[in-house]
């Protein structure tokens, strides 16, 4: 894109903190994964719930309709969607510069959140 446009990507003051952001969204999702599968019993199940899901996370956490256009109770319920915490520590890494200290919040939200959703698989599978 920037070839063609000649606007360039630039990865802001702090590009290293796209490592610590990029792991923790990953383990994240990665936990999600493995309970939707774990708590489906067929694969149709688990690919409907969990592309189903990830829509409706995504919608609400600010991906297809910008956080700060929602109305304010849709703003406060984002909060409940962990790719809303994602995708403002990615924001605050790429336009604010944010350190590691400054993503104390959301990476530990999603450390959080994807640790239940580990803990939860863990023992679906065994069960």
């Amino acid at each position: 894109v920037p070839l063609v446009s000649g606007v360039g990507f630039e990865l802001g003051p702090n590009p290293w903190g796209l490592v610590p952001v990029t792991l923790v969204c990953a383990f994240a999702a990665t936990a999600y994964g493995l309970f939707v599968a774990t708590s489906a019993r067929t694969p149709e199940q688990a690919a409907a719930f969990g592309a189903s899901s990830v829509v409706i996370l995504s919608a609400l956490g600010g991906i297809m309709i910008p956080h700060f256009v929602m109305p304010p109770f849709l703003q406060t319920a984002a909060h409940a969607s962990p790719i809303f915490w994602g995708h403002q520590a990615y924001l605050d890494v790429l336009l604010q510069g944010a350190t590691i200290g400054e993503l104390v919040l959301p990476l530990g939200i999603l450390v959080g959140f994807g640790s239940v959703c580990l803990l939860a698989s863990g023992r679906r599978a065994v069960a």
